[in-house]
C-alpha cells in the first residue's frame, strides 16, 4: 500500500490518545478543515505522554501492508530507527470498534485473571509484522509514547493513502478480452456507464482517464510513445503508469484505475468521482510556520501559477506569494479573444479557495516597480515592499501601442484583461468594427466578433496574416475563412491617422488615403515584454527588454529566476539560440522548471513549443519552432483547408502546422521532442489523404480499423521511418470506386512516423 495522497485537512488529535482518521467521503474533509484553525501546523499529532496511544492511519484500499515500512513512513525515521520503534508498537485492524487493552494491563475494578468487558467486539493487536486488510477497514498503529527516544516522539505524524472515498464509491465492471487489445493500442472502454482509457504497453495493461484534463480531447486519439501519451488537441503529456503530467498545458493529472486479467478477461477497478472527473490533483504539502523562507512571485500569469505549484507538490513548505496587477486570481487567458463574453469565475485556472487550502498568498491589484537585488526586496506601486529568499519574475507582455494621431480617442481599445474583453464585445455589438493588425489576436477577435458587429475591417502591413509565424500559405488559408464571414482585409496597409468627434473614434484613416468607417478600434499588433520596473537593476535584458535567462530559468543574478513572455531563452530546434516564445504551454513549462531549480534540483528546460489559435470553431494547431524557416512541405489540400504543413530551415523540420489532421501535429511534436531528426525529403514523402475513420494511432504502432478512401484507389500502405526513409509494406488488393480496408494493422518500428498513401488513378 502506497502512501501516495497526505490529506492536507488533517485533523490535530487532543490528549494522549494521539488518533487522526482520513474521512470517507468529502464533507467530512471539509468539516475537519472548518474545526481546525490555519495556524496549527496540519498533520501534526498532539498527545505526547499517554501510553498506548492509538494512531488511526487511515480507511485501507485492501492489500497486504508491511508494518515496519508503515512505521518508517509515518515517523520519517531511518530503517534502522523505525524497526526500533516497531519493536515497542503494535499494529491493529479496526471495523469500528474500540481498539483491545494490553494484556498484562488491568481496568481498576477488575477482577484478577478476567478481562474487562469490552463496549464492542476486538480484534486483538498483533505485533508489528504485516498484515492483510480489506476495504474500508480502518489501521491502527499503537505505540507506547513513553518507551521512544524523545527524539522520536515529536516525528509521530499520520500517513493517508488514495483510497476509496467510501464505501460503494468503487466498481469494477469486466471491460473486454485481454486478446482484443493490441500492444500500444489506445482502447476507449466503458466502466459504470464512463468512459476510461485502456492502454498496452508490452505486455502490460494501464487503465487511466480518457479525456484531456485541459479540454476534454479524447485521448484514444492521442500519441503513445513508450509510457508518454501525449494529447491530440493541444499537446499535454501524460504518464500512462501514474497518470502524471509530463507535459503541459494541463494542470491535473490523469487518474489511474487499478488494471487485472483473470482467465484472459480484463477488469478494471475505479472510483465513480474520478470516472466522472477525469481528472487528479497531485499532493501537495502544507506550509510550516517555522519555515521562514519566501519565494515571490511576480505576475499572475501561466508561469506563476504552475511555478507556486510545482513548490508545493516538490514539498516546500515556505511562504509563497504570488503578485498580480489584476483583481483576479489567475485565469486563462487564451480564452479572451476566443469567448469575449465570458465571467471571469468560468475561466479561473484555480478557485480562490485553492490557494487558501494551499497556503499560496496571491496579492491582487499590486504591481512591482522596482527590484533590490543586493536587499532581496521588491518595492511596489503602492509604496509597499517584499523580501524575499527565491525570486520570479513572470510578468508577461505588454500591447505594442499605436503610433499615429488620434490613438487616445475613446473606443480605441487593447485586449489584454477580462474587462477589456468584455467591454469590447459591448462596444463592436452592431457596430462598425476596425481591427489593426492580423496578429493571432487580432484574427481571433474578427472571428467572434464576424457574427456580432455590423462590419468589420482588417488592417495589417503584411501581406497575408501570421505571415511571419506560420507562413504565407496558411495565411491565405485563414484569410480566406475570415472572408467567407464578410471580414474585409487591407493588406500591406497601414493605419495613418484616427480622427473622431466629441472624444470617440469615428473613422480610421490608411496611408492610402482610403477612410475606414469605425465605432470601435482594436489593436493587436504585437507585444513586448513587460519589464519597464527592471531597468537601472543588474538584471540582464536584451536590446527589446526581455530578461535573459538560461535552461534553468535562472537570470544572471543569485535566487533570481524569470519565466513566460518576459524572457528570451535558449530554444534546441534553433540551436541554442534565445529567444522569446509567447506561447501558453511554454510559460507553464518555464515556471515548472524555475520551481524545480529555485529547490536546487537542477533540472533544465527541455520541451517543444506547441500553440493553437482558433477561427470559427475550427483549430490550427502548431508544434516546434519555425523561426526562420526558408521554406515549407504542404502535404493536403489548402484549398479544402485540411493540411499539414512543415517548416524547413537547413533541410530539416523544425515546425509543423496542420487543420483538421489530428494528430499530425501531435506525432510531429513527439517526434521532435524525443529528437527525432526529419528530413526535407521525408517531410515530402509522408503523406495522407482520404478520409480515415476509427483510427488508432501510436508512433511505434499503426491500427487501421476503418479506412474509407471514397474514389481513390488505395496502391500502396507503407510507413516513413525518421531517418529511414520511405518504406514500402506491399500493395493492396486494390478498391475500385467507394471500399474499405478493415481490421489492416502495421508493424512499426519505434520512432516511425506513419501515413497512408493513396492514388488519384
Amino acid at each position: 500500500m502506497a502512501a501516495r495522497d497526505r490529506h492536507p485537512d488533517a485533523a490535530r488529535g487532543r490528549g494522549s490518545a494521539c488518533t487522526s482518521e482520513v474521512s470517507g467521503s468529502e464533507t467530512e474533509r471539509k468539516d475537519s478543515l472548518s474545526e481546525h484553525s490555519r495556524g496549527e501546523e496540519a498533520g501534526a499529532l498532539g498527545g505526547r505522554g499517554g501510553r498506548g496511544g492509538g494512531h488511526t492511519l487511515g480507511y485501507t484500499s485492501g492489500t497486504a501492508l508491511s508494518a515496519v515500512g508503515l512505521f518508517l513512513i509515518a515517523t520519517r525515521l531511518s530503517p534502522v530507527a523505525a524497526l526500533r520503534c516497531a519493536q515497542q508498537a503494535s499494529l491493529g485492524i479496526d471495523r469500528g470498534h474500540e481498539p483491545a487493552p494490553s494484556p498484562k494491563r488491568r481496568q481498576r475494578g477488575s477482577p484478577a485473571g478476567r478481562a474487562p468487558a469490552p463496549r464492542a467486539a476486538v480484534r486483538s493487536h498483533a505485533p508489528l509484522t504485516s498484515a492483510r486488510v480489506k476495504p474500508s477497514e480502518r489501521l491502527v498503529c499503537r505505540a507506547s509514547h513513553t518507551r521512544l527516544h524523545p527524539r522520536f516522539r515529536s516525528q509521530l505524524q499520520p500517513v493517508y493513502f488514495h483510497t476509496p472515498a467510501g464505501v460503494g464509491d468503487t466498481v469494477t465492471q469486466e471491460v473486454c478480452h485481454e486478446s482484443d487489445v493490441r500492444d500500444s493500442e489506445l482502447r476507449e472502454v466503458e466502466v459504470a456507464g464512463f468512459p476510461a482509457l485502456l492502454v498496452r504497453s508490452g505486455t502490460r495493461l494501464w487503465a487511466l482517464g480518457s479525456r484531456c484534463p485541459h479540454a476534454g480531447a479524447p485521448l484514444c486519439q492521442g500519441v503513445l510513445k513508450g509510457d508518454r501519451l501525449r494529447c491530440p488537441w493541444h499537446g499535454a503529456c501524460f504518464d500512462i503508469k501514474t497518470g502524471d503530467i509530463e507535459e503541459y498545458p494541463t494542470l491535473d493529472c490523469l487518474p489511474s484505475f487499478q488494471v487485472k486479467v483473470e482467465d484472459g478477461k480484463v477488469f478494471i477497478t475505479a472510483r465513480k468521482k474520478d470516472l466522472e472527473s477525469s481528472r487528479w490533483l497531485k499532493d501537495m504539502s502544507k506550509r510550516c510556520r517555522l519555515n521562514q523562507t519566501t519565494a515571490l512571485l511576480l505576475g499572475g500569469g501561466p508561469a506563476s501559477l504552475v511555478c507556486a505549484e510545482t513548490l508545493r507538490q516538490e514539498g516546500f513548505t515556505g511562504r509563497i506569494i504570488l503578485v498580480t496587477k489584476e483583481r483576479h486570481v489567475p485565469y486563462d487567458r487564451t480564452r479572451l479573444s476566443k469567448d469575449m463574453g465570458v465571467r471571469a469565475e468560468r475561466i479561473y485556472l484555480r478557485a480562490p479557495e485553492f490557494f487558501t487550502v494551499h497556503d499560496i498568498e496571491v496579492w491582487t491589484e499590486k504591481e512591482a516597480v522596482s527590484i533590490d537585488t543586493k536587499g532581496q526586496k521588491a518595492q511596489f506601486k503602492d509604496g509597499s515592499s517584499q523580501r524575499y529568499d527565491q525570486l520570479l519574475i513572470a510578468t508577461g507582455s505588454r500591447p505594442k501601442p499605436l503610433k499615429c494621431p488620434g490613438a487616445d480617442l475613446h473606443n480605441v481599445r487593447f485586449l489584454q484583461t477580462i474587462e477589456d474583453a468584455n467591454q469590447i464585445l459591448e462596444l463592436a455589438t452592431g457596430k462598425r468594427l476596425v481591427i489593426v493588425g492580423a496578429s493571432f489576436i487580432g484574427m481571433e477577435v474578427a472571428s467572434f466578433l464576424s457574427d456580432k458587429a455590423s462590419t468589420i475591417s482588417v488592417v495589417e502591413r503584411e501581406a497575408v496574416p501570421f505571415q511571419e509565424a506560420l507562413g504565407p500559405q496558411v495565411g491565405q488559408v485563414a484569410m480566406k475563412m475570415l472572408q467567407g464571414r464578410g471580414v474585409k482585409f487591407y493588406m500591406k496597409s497601414q493605419v495613418w491617422e484616427l480622427r473622431g468627434e466629441d472624444g470617440k473614434v469615428t473613422e480610421a484613416i490608411l496611408d492610402s488615403g482610403k477612410k475606414l468607417p469605425a465605432d470601435v478600434v482594436v489593436v493587436g499588433i504585437g507585444v513586448s515584454p513587460a519589464s519597464e520596473f527592471l531597468k537601472g537593476s543588474p538584471v540582464a535584458l536584451d536590446a527589446r527588454g526581455a530578461v535573459l535567462v538560461d535552461l534553468l530559468m535562472k537570470t544572471n543574478i543569485l535566487n533570481v529566476f524569470a519565466a513566460g513572455d518576459v524572457v528570451a531563452f535558449p530554444v534546441a530546434l534553433l540551436g541554442g539560440e534565445r529567444t522569446s516564445i509567447y506561447h501558453w504551454q511554454v510559460a507553464q513549462a518555464h515556471g515548472h522548471v524555475a520551481a524545480l531549480n529555485m529547490l536546487k534540483k537542477q533540472s533544465p528546460l527541455h520541451t517543444v513549443p506547441f500553440f493553437w489559435t482558433v477561427l470559427l470553431g475550427t483549430s490550427i494547431r502548431y508544434a516546434g519552432s519555425g523561426k526562420g524557416f526558408t521554406e515549407t512541405v504542404v502535404k493536403g489540400s489548402l484549398e479544402k483547408q485540411k493540411f499539414v504543413i512543415f517548416y524547413i530551415k537547413d533541410g530539416y523540420v523544425t515546425a509543423a502546422a496542420s487543420l483538421k489532421c489530428d494528430p499530425m501535429v501531435a506525432m510531429v511534436a513527439e517526434a521532435l521532442y524525443a529528437g527525432k531528426i526529419i528530413s526535407k525529403e521525408e517531410a515530402e514523402g509522408t503523406w495522407s489523404l482520404g478520409k480515415v475513420t476509427g483510427v488508432c494511432l501510436a508512433l511505434d504502432r499503426l491500427v487501421f480499423q476503418k479506412v474509407v478512401v471514397g474514389s481513390a484507389r488505395v496502391v500502396l500502405l507503407g510507413w516513413a521511418g525518421l531517418g529511414g526513409g520511405w518504406k514500402e509494406l506491399g500493395c493492396s488488393s486494390g478498391v475500385s470506386g467507394r471500399g474499405a480496408l478493415e481490421g489492416f494493422s502495421i508493424r512499426l518500428r519505434p520512432g516511425a512516423l506513419a501515413a497512408l498513401r493513396l492514388s488519384d488513378s
